[in-house]
């Protein structure tokens, strides 16, 4: 069956046959969903011969994994300010409180630094910093840690990360 773009999309067709799911993306892992999808979606088949297999997230798949801890702060940094605004405070914030050559934050330097030096160095509002030291301590006492990003279901992890503050459904 070809693509009809003027064709409506059919959200109710049937479920295709179940997949096991890996437990970490890796090349291959994104090989067989993409040939699943291919085999089994006739609309991602058009999409892949007009434009090609998706690359990026194989070339994602070979970088170095982020810090989780630095992502998050990041994250929040983020929330309702423009990008450049951010990383102007980010960068800043790296100075007082990790590394701005590796670009990595250190969550004990974090949690120990004074609000108020927080604020006035890299211009965070009080309740970012409230937010982004909480989530220090939690990084310090081993609740969050590389090990729970990369073993936590997708569901499990979203769910406790929305019980940190700072960190909603939209993050």
């Amino acid at each position: 069956k070809n693509f009809n773009p003027n064709e409506a999309i059919d959200l109710d067709q049937p479920e295709p046959p179940e997949m096991k799911l890996p437990a970490a993306m890796t090349r291959e892992s994104v090989q067989q969903g993409v040939g699943y999808l291919i085999q089994n979606d006739d609309r991602f088949k058009h999409v892949v011969q007009l434009i090609g297999p998706p690359t990026g997230i194989l070339e994602l798949l070979d970088k170095e994994r982020p810090d989780p801890f630095t992502t998050l702060v990041q994250t929040i940094c983020h929330q309702q300010l423009s990008m450049r605004v951010c990383q102007g405070m980010f960068e800043r914030l790296l100075g007082v409180c990790g590394n701005r050559e590796s670009k990595v934050l250190d969550p004990e330097r974090v949690a120990a630094a004074s609000p108020d030096t927080i604020r006035q160095v890299a211009k965070l509002s009080y309740r970012k910093i409230e937010y982004i030291q909480k989530i220090a301590e939690n990084f310090i006492d081993g609740t969050l840690n590389d090990k729970v990003f990369e073993e936590t279901s997708d569901d499990a992890l979203r769910q406790q990360m929305m019980r940190l503050p700072g960190i909603g459904e939209w993050t």
